[in-house]
Formats: C-alpha cells, structure tokens, sequence
C-alpha cells in the first residue's frame, strides 16, 4: 500500500484527496492555529509539501510525537489528588494532527473499501455510533424474551485499554489484518516510534518522558488503530457460543438459553465462562488487561422466566461475579426485564437538575443564552439513544 498526496483544506469542505482540519492549537506548536489560517495564502502549500514529504519518506518528525496532557477533573466536586478522579486530555501539535488526518483518511478508505472493518465493531465510522451497537444488543435481547428465553449479559472492562497496547503486535496486525506493507508501514513504524509527554497542571510543565506503549492520544489515528489492534476479540469469540457486540474499547458478550431445564442454564454458563476465559487468553498475550472487578453480570428476561433462573453469578478470573438488575451500558441504563425504567429515571433525574440550575440563573441569560443551556444539557440527554424508547407504553414515554 502506497499513500497518496493529498490537498489541505482548512476553509471549504474537502475533495476525496483534500483533508479538512479543525482550527485547534496547542501550547507546543511554534505559531498559533488561527496566526496559520490567517496565512493560509502563503503557509499552505508550504504544510501541504510537509506532510506529503513526510508520507513520501515514511518519516514523522520526533516533534511531533510530544503530547501536552492536562489533568481535568472526570466530576465537579471531586478530590483532584485522587489520580482515579482525573481525565488525561492530551494535546498535539497541529501539523501532527493534519497528518494524521491525511493517513486517517486513506486508511478509513482502504478498510471500507475491502470491508476490513469487524461488522460487529462500532465507533469511529459513520453509521456505527453507541445506538446503533444498542439497538442491536437490544433487538437480540428481545427477540430472545418472544422465544421464552432468558440472556446472560456480560460487559467486561478493560483497564486503561488505550494505554497499554504493544506497538510490535499493531505493527504486526497492520501488514497481516489491513494489507499494509512498504512505505506505508514504514510510516507507521516511524509514527509509533519515540513517543513523549509532557503534563501540564496550574501553569509548570513537566520534563518530557517516553512512550513506548499505548494510543497516541488525541490524534486521529489513534482510534481506528485501537479498532484494528482490538479486532482479534471477533476472531476469539466466533469458536464460542456468545455473540459480542463492541463499541471502541466496551464490549457487550450475550447469549440466549431456554430456562426450562437447569442443564440449559449449567451449560449457558460454562459456555460464558469459557468464552471468557480465552479472551483473557488473547489479551494477556496482546498486553491488555482485564478489570475483573470491573466486569458486570445481568440476567435479562421477563419476569416469569427469570423466576425459574438458578444462577447465583460467574467466574471471571479469580472473581465470582453475581448478576445485578440495573446496570450502566453506553452511557445507558439496562434492567433485567429490559422495560427502561430505570433509563427514563436518571434521563428524567439528570433533566430535572439541570433546569433547577438554569430557572436559579434564568434571570440572568438572554433567552438565546437560556435555550442553548436548555438544548445543551437538557434535550441532549433525552435525545441521546432515545430509539431505545420504541414500543414502550405510552405512560412510560
């Protein structure tokens, strides 16, 4: 696979060989974004050279690899000494990111054109978000509830996924998985190599040190490489009795048995456990980790086969992990019966908070101040995922 050059676009909507950027700048670059784009006439074919030489050469320059990662707290309110409590957002120069946009782009085109992409897998390509992964884990789930079944759902955690992946094996996976060979992965040789960061926190910085593992952060790669160092998961599962469904790194592992006869339900969760422990396989041998703590059970069905269920929890590792009712999916609420209420509680709860807040300051906002709060935290919860809602009761909605 050879890369092609491409054309920059930081104002119009771009061709099939154009990048379009965002305008962000970082503390780390020589010149701000905006000082660029207000010299476009003259620094754009000056950036498009660069970034074709660099695609060309299969070479990205050292200086680009330092990210500058600030520190935010996860929740308002929260104690910021607690590591746990704090979001890393790592920032990268500008030209950085252009490049990377420009290899996204041909990589995203090569995959969609030769369906390498896991069918199965969702995020970061239009028309897999975290509703359609739902609603396809729902529809199975209810289809399961007409055929008198009941579904064993497991959502394993991986622990800082992104974080510890092996640049050796996504090197590997690259040539083997997506075809990509000679200067193409050369480049991404030269892409991964080296890596920094530095961390940014009340005005200091600190002294740059090495990255020989992980996604780099805040780029456009980042994501669709994690996609494809983590599409192995569908090569494990497809010997095994439960279907997955993943969405970046969460992923939904289900299957359906009739609660009749207790041998349905010994061997639904051997199966389970099973399927489980090879994936615990693969990811040791990749170098990603299995939170067990982490991992949640549940026990979906309706409420009359459910009562004929004998399953006190499954093994996960060392640990014995018991079913739950209620849990969180995708920023989600999924119960046993699968009836949402508890997702129309905290959508309704979250709701009722927020305009408590905006009626205590309403005096003070302009009503286009007032409406984009109101759209902003409010109509964007109750829209989210809301296709889930469909064929509920008329007093639910």
């Amino acid at each position: 696979m050879l890369f092609i050059p491409f054309n920059l676009s930081l104002k119009t909507p771009s061709p099939r060989s154009s990048v379009k950027s965002a305008k962000k700048s970082c503390p780390l670059d020589p010149m701000s974004t905006s000082l660029v784009v207000g010299c476009l006439d003259v620094l754009l074919p000056v950036i498009s050279r660069i970034v074709n030489l660099s695609l060309s050469c299969s070479h990205f320059s050292d200086e680009w690899k330092e990210a500058l990662v600030t520190p935010i707290l996860k929740k308002p309110g929260l104690d910021p000494t607690q590591l746990n409590n704090l979001r890393p957002v790592s920032n990268l120069h500008f030209i950085s990111k252009l490049t990377g946009r420009a290899v996204f782009d041909q990589i995203h085109s090569h995959m969609r054109r030769f369906a390498l992409y896991p069918t199965l897998q969702s995020a970061y390509r239009k028309g897999h978000s975290a509703e359609t992964a739902l609603l396809k884990v729902q529809n199975d789930i209810l289809m399961n509830m007409n055929w008198k079944h009941v579904t064993p759902l497991v959502l394993p955690d991986l622990s800082a996924a992104f974080d510890t992946v092996d640049h050796d094996i996504w090197l590997a996976r690259l040539k083997s998985s997506i075809g990509i060979n000679g200067t193409a992965l050369n480049w991404f040789t030269s892409y991964l190599s080296d890596r920094s960061q530095r961390v940014s926190l009340n005005g200091f910085t600190s002294d740059s040190f090495r990255l020989p593992h992980g996604v780099p952060q805040g780029s456009w790669l980042g994501p669709l490489l994690f996609t494809i160092y983590s599409s192995k998961l569908f090569e494990v599962i497809k010997y095994h009795r439960p279907q997955a469904h993943a969405y970046a790194d969460d992923t939904q592992l289900y299957l359906s048995f009739s609660p009749d006869a207790a041998t349905n339900q010994a061997d639904a969760v051997v199966a389970m456990e099973r399927c489980i422990l090879d994936i615990r396989t693969w990811m040791l041998t990749d170098k990603l980790k299995l939170d067990d703590d982490k991992t949640k059970f549940m026990l979906i069905g309706t409420k009359q086969q459910l009562s004929k269920v004998n399953i006190d929890g499954l093994t996960v590792g060392n640990i014995d992990v018991a079913p739950v009712t209620v849990t969180r999916n995708l920023g989600t609420w999924f119960d046993s019966n699968q009836n949402l209420q508890e997702q129309i509680h905290e959508t309704c709860k979250s709701g009722f908070f927020y305009l408590h807040n905006i009626r205590r300051i309403r005096k003070y906002l302009s009503q286009e101040s007032a409406c984009t709060l109101v759209h902003a935290l409010i109509m964007g919860r109750i829209d989210y995922c809301n296709s889930l809602l469909f064929g509920l009761p008329s007093v639910h909605l």
